[in-house]
């Protein structure tokens, strides 16, 4: 059995808002969680608050302002 981790390692770990997996508050957890990022570095590295970060995460959010910049710093894909 292999011992690296893919994303969908941590689905059963992230619940989605209202079973809206499509959502970028899901997606954006799941990569946080995968690449054991915290909210407040997210926030560092793109140059705004962590509550910015926080409400996106919280929150059954479809886009930002952010989600370009928040891709690029955790070197994901934006689509």
């Amino acid at each position: 059995m292999s011992s690296v981790k893919t994303i969908e390692t941590y689905q059963p770990l992230v619940k989605p808002i209202n079973g809206d997996t499509d959502s970028l508050s899901y997606r954006l957890n799941l990569a946080l969680n995968f690449l054991k990022i915290s909210q407040t570095e997210l926030a560092k590295r793109i140059g705004t608050k962590p509550q910015t970060v926080q409400f996106i995460c919280a929150n059954k959010v479809k886009k930002s302002q952010f989600t370009y910049d928040m891709a690029q710093a955790l070197d994901i894909s934006y689509e």
